[in-house]
């Protein structure tokens, strides 16, 4: 086949793909993919094919195609484009390797390719952190964009706004958004905006406009059980749960959220209860089982309680793990710091949300690229191990498996001791302390230079950072190379 007819091929190809993800046929996508030859695809196509498979929801094809551009084994003549780069570091979000994402995200120029200020806004997102998510948005805004992309994107900053209390701005660009969906025909937007500002008014405390405007959301969305409807429900539950004092219509609402898989949901509804009716066994829950340090800060800010010094996960009155020292029933079957103690971490450290394959290999191969020819294999292994230990030692403990997530289960007369103390959760707080006995207030340095005094890697700075700039604690200017960064407190 010539060059010219493989280009005609491919273009066919993707033409006809877009087609069927409009219409919402992925089946269809993944059937005409599949007798595709990854290791042929042309360099020209891989990108605009990686695009596609991450709207059908291929995210390891996806990923397989773009590995080779962007860690190369040999020497490219050409280095990766910055569109290749930002399809791939998007790829590795979705999977959960959100740390290596912004690693190269932060290498490219908004100039080459300003979705990379978007993605990097979604990154923050996925971790809470709002604030940070909304400056790039607002910097992504500002780029010439197609009237659908700019709608789209206005959405999320809005959402942004609203979760960071600044209501006033997020009506505002709720109602433009509103009328900017309507002239274009877009009804979901229309029906999300609306669920947005009824969310808001619930938090203006006016009720009745909330009600009104979830009501036409969810005549919009239609009766069929979407995640835009389970939203609308959780609103609704919230208002009669205030309305009534009574935590009940957010415990029923939890249910649901659970049997439908919704684990931020499920994790939102522990903390509306605990606004309405507290209780100290389900605050302990929500805290120890919650990682991220800006959800956490949204804990203390809205539920005025100090978790217990301890945990348990599981039972506390038969045979128990300590997660801190790896000891088991006092002794040391888990051989502390070891990757079968570290497993067993990484799996406890979300209670809500199951753990993927992306944010496993983070957490237990920190510094290391994730290659999806190799990094799934090496974490399906120790799994194993893991699931080998547990049986040698008649622990009852499983690892389940749904859709490539893994979560910890335990059995009867079993359980997990966890101390705020000895085994902090979020280690961002032990890395900002050396890096305040390393950099005065006001010192430029460089992330070369961070991580060589820090002792850590680019993708362990990245993490440090995001949460140091959430709180206020560092600022970042420039771009790319040019990026500095400088202690603010």
């Amino acid at each position: 086949m010539s060059q010219t007819e493989s280009t005609a091929d491919y273009s066919a190809l993707l033409k006809r793909c877009d087609e069927l993800i409009r219409a919402g046929k992925f089946s269809s996508v993944t059937a005409l993919l599949s007798g595709l030859t990854l290791a042929q695809v042309p360099r020209t196509h891989r990108q605009s094919l990686a695009k596609v498979c991450r709207r059908a929801g291929l995210i390891s094809m996806g990923l397989r195609l773009l590995h080779p551009v962007i860690h190369s084994d040999k020497p490219l003549l050409d280095p990766a484009t910055a569109g290749e780069i930002c399809e791939y570091a998007v790829l590795l979000s979705r999977i959960g390797s959100i740390s290596e994402a912004l690693e190269l995200l932060s290498k490219v120029s908004p100039v080459e390719a300003p979705e990379a200020l978007l993605y990097q806004g979604f990154c923050h997102i996925s971790m809470w952190e709002y604030k940070t998510a909304n400056g790039y948005l607002e910097q992504y805004l500002a780029q010439p964009l197609e009237p659908y992309a700019k709608l789209v994107s206005s959405v999320n900053l809005a959402s942004g706004y609203l979760m960071t209390k600044q209501f006033d701005a997020a009506e505002t660009l709720l109602n433009s958004c509103i009328e900017t969906a309507t002239s274009l025909n877009s009804q979901r937007l229309v029906g999300n905006c609306l669920e947005l500002r009824g969310r808001m008014q619930i938090l203006r405390g006016d009720f009745a406009k909330a009600r009104l405007d979830l009501d036409r959301a969810s005549g919009i969305f239609g009766q069929a059980q979407s995640y835009d409807q389970l939203l609308i429900a959780k609103w609704h539950a919230l208002m009669a749960a205030t309305e009534h004092g009574s935590a009940s219509p957010l415990l029923e609402f939890r249910k649901e959220a659970f049997q439908r898989q919704h684990w931020e949901s499920v994790r939102d509804a522990d903390l509306f209860s605990l606004k309405i009716e507290f209780d100290s066994a389900r605050f302990d829950y929500l805290y120890y089982g919650t990682p991220l340090a800006a959800y956490r800060a949204r804990i203390g800010e809205e539920v005025a309680h100090t978790p217990n010094p301890e945990f348990i996960f599981g039972e506390s009155t038969g045979r128990c793990v300590d997660l801190a020292t790896g000891e088991l029933d006092g002794g040391e079957a888990l051989q502390g710091g070891r990757m079968v103690h570290k497993v067993i971490g990484a799996l406890i450290r979300d209670f809500y949300v199951p753990r993927n394959i992306g944010s496993l290999f983070s957490e237990l191969y920190p510094g290391e690229y994730f290659d999806i020819a190799s990094s799934p294999l090496r974490v399906r292994q120790l799994l194993s191990r893991t699931r080998k230990w547990a049986s040698e030692n008649q622990v009852p403990l499983t690892i389940e498996q749904n859709k490539g997530s893994y979560r910890l289960s335990l059995g009867e007369g079993f359980g997990i001791r966890m101390s705020m103390a000895a085994a902090p959760l979020e280690p961002s707080q032990a890395q900002w302390s050396k890096l305040k006995n390393v950099f005065p207030i006001g010192r430029e340095f460089k992330i070369q230079e961070a991580c060589e005094r820090l002792g850590c890697s680019k993708s362990g700075f990245h993490r440090l950072s995001a949460w140091a700039i959430e709180n206020g604690s560092l600022l970042r200017t420039g771009e790319g190379k040019a990026t500095r960064y400088r202690r603010a407190g």
